[in-house]
């Protein structure tokens, strides 16, 4: 388990401090890594680079 403690600024324009826990086992990790073409940080890259928050959830509908 890995524990970060993050502060960020909320939809509200408010600072906030909290705990966030992460568990991935490495199966876990693998199985993401190779289920996108690239590589999942690869992935990830190409949809910063893009702007593209619409590939995050094509489920909406717009």
């Amino acid at each position: 388990m890995l524990k970060r403690t993050m502060t960020y600024t909320d939809y509200n324009g408010f600072s906030r401090t909290e705990d966030f826990y992460f568990n991935l086992t490495q199966a876990e990790v693998t199985e993401m890594e190779l289920s996108v073409d690239g590589g999942l940080v690869e992935m990830i890259n190409r949809i910063v680079a893009a702007k593209d928050g619409k590939v995050l959830f094509p489920s909406v509908r717009r």
